[in-house]
């Protein structure tokens, strides 16, 4: 006769068990933080493509990485260097 209860768990199974879980918690939050990441990181789109407000008077612009949103920050940078000396 068995004396062992069928619920009982070996350390083995255990620890088996909780590397398994564990693993799957850890790569769970690394798809997370990485999803984070790539949206933050996402690159705006203008929100003045025509250029009728101007890309001085825009509201996103020193988060820009647009081409023409770069060249104007170094343009303003310029001036106001400038403007200091």
């Amino acid at each position: 006769m068995n004396t062992k209860n069928k619920n009982t768990v070996s350390r083995r199974t255990a620890l088996t068990s909780s590397l398994r879980w564990g693993t799957a918690a850890l790569m769970a939050a690394a798809v997370g933080l990485f999803a984070r990441r790539k949206q933050l990181r996402r690159e705006n789109t203008c929100i003045d493509p025509k250029g009728r407000v101007g890309c001085r008077n825009c509201s996103l612009l020193q988060e820009c990485s647009l081409p023409r949103g770069l060249s104007v920050k170094q343009f303003l940078d310029r001036e106001n260097e400038k403007r200091n000396s």
